[in-house]
């Protein structure tokens, strides 16, 4: 159930862009990898380095989104908390073992379902078939 919960936690720190830093940035450009993602000198703001969007974070449409259907699903009382509550903070620590295992088996499905591309989806429903 750990293996699942650090899966899960790693699958939402991705989506809602909290693993998408400047420094991890700067690490692809030092590398040479997926040009694409790296930070790029913005002139209009002086100066300041841009990050482009990446295919894998949601926008924060997007994120409002995922999280209201997530605080809008109807279970059991008791069967997850307050889940939603806590994503939308962004405080994937306050998260117990149990909800993790309910969100990767079946929440991350239906949330992600008109989010993310379909590649990116396939990878996580994959994942998630794993668990169950």
């Amino acid at each position: 159930m750990h293996c699942e919960q650090n899966f899960a936690k790693n699958i939402l720190k991705t989506v809602t862009g909290e693993k998408d830093t400047m420094k991890m940035r700067r690490d692809l450009q030092h590398k040479g990898m997926k040009k694409h993602l790296w930070l790029a000198i913005n002139p209009q703001r002086g100066g300041k380095m841009l990050k482009p969007t990446t295919p894998y974070a949601l926008i924060p449409s997007g994120f409002d989104i995922f999280v209201t259907i997530i605080e809008n699903l109807q279970t059991p009382s008791g069967h997850v908390s307050v889940m939603g509550q806590y994503i939308r903070k962004k405080n994937f620590e306050g998260l117990k073992s149990h909800e993790y295992h309910v969100l990767m088996q079946q929440f991350l499905l239906l949330t992600l379902r008109g989010l993310l591309a379909v590649g990116l989806r396939m990878a996580v429903m994959k994942i998630s078939k794993i668990f169950r």
